[in-house]
């Protein structure tokens, strides 16, 4: 930072994970160089890219970590290993901050020290900048209200039983909204490769068990919405939801039982969900998911898409085909 940038500067070290992320670095980057409260430092972890992510990086100034591919949680946890500083503040390659999010983090940090993980809402926005969803966690399906507020200051709350409550909200804390303690990331385990799709939710889940969450009621972090978000692959997000399940089945101490047992609510639909939309590919490993489902809660979806599974190819297509006719179903997008 020049001499004359009178900006004050905070012990966070900023890590951004990438895969083939040239085209977004340089406006990721430029965002958190805009921060009103500056980090100490800036990461960029190179998680085996074929373009030239680190080359941008290097060039936009970032301290640069290449590993071969190993995914975005293992990316996490090198940029981790590689902070200096107390505090990290996630960043995907994509996303982008408002100038005063760290700045606005590090002051809620001060008013609550029992805190181990400061979040802030996110907007999700189209590349164009056009607002698709003004508040994250707002969308009624989250019903974050349901969290107990034990202080507030401002537009910032603390939230000392996250851990335990956040079984009865949807997932609103997105890792670009999020500073952590590195302490504590370290002492839960970080982020669990074992899964490639919620490996957020289990890092934070385990993160929080160690100490309080504040949040900041405001959008923080846009969201950049394009064709490559991960999110939309719904076959993978299906997975990794069976992959969280499998972890805290193995590892029950360290994530609410609460949290465990509304996913072994949810595992018997997620499974037909699974099942369903295998059918066009895969009709082995969808006949396995509904036969599981069906072990766990018996059900004539579950029956029928067995059904469909085992049957010659060819036919499953053409059942499935006047399935949708009849009900007016598109198959799902490639």
């Amino acid at each position: 930072m020049p001499a004359s940038d009178a900006r004050p500067t905070a012990s966070i070290s900023v890590v951004i994970p990438t895969f083939n992320g040239a085209r977004f670095l340089a406006d990721t980057i430029a965002t958190v160089r805009s921060q009103t409260m500056q980090p100490s430092e800036i990461i960029v972890v190179d998680d085996g890219s074929t373009d030239d992510s680190a080359v941008v990086a290097e060039q936009c100034g970032a301290t640069v970590v290449r590993q071969a591919n190993r995914g975005i949680g293992a990316a996490r946890n090198a940029g981790i290993e590689a902070a200096t500083q107390p505090w990290v503040a996630f960043l995907d390659h994509d996303d982008q901050w408002t100038p005063d999010k760290l700045e606005r983090q590090w002051r809620a940090m001060e008013r609550f020290p029992e805190a181990v993980l400061i979040a802030a809402d996110c907007a999700a926005v189209a590349p164009n900048g056009e607002v698709l969803i003004a508040s994250y966690a707002s969308r009624s399906v989250v019903h974050y209200d349901r969290l107990t507020i034990h202080a507030r200051d401002g537009d910032t709350v603390l939230h000392r039983h996250a851990f335990d409550e956040l079984a009865t909200t949807g997932w609103f804390l997105m890792p670009s909204a999020a500073l952590v303690r590195r302490d504590v990331l370290v002492r839960a385990g970080a982020f669990d490769v074992r899964t490639r799709r919620w490996e957020d939710t289990s890092c934070f889940l385990r993160v929080l068990k160690y100490g309080a969450l504040a949040f900041i009621q405001r959008p923080l972090t846009l969201w950049v919405v394009h064709d490559g978000n991960s999110h939309k692959d719904g076959v993978a997000m299906l997975q990794g939801f069976m992959e969280l399940h499998a972890l805290m089945r193995l590892d029950p101490e360290a994530y609410p039982e609460s949290y465990r047992r509304r996913m072994d609510a949810e595992r018997p639909e997620r499974l037909r969900e699974l099942a369903r939309a295998e059918l066009d590919t895969d009709g082995r490993a969808a006949a396995a998911h509904a036969w599981e489902s069906l072990r766990l809660a018996p059900s004539l979806r579950a029956l029928l898409l067995l059904g469909l599974a085992v049957v010659p190819p060819a036919l499953r297509r053409v059942l499935i085909g006047g399935q949708r006719r009849l009900r007016g179903i598109q198959p799902p997008p490639r």
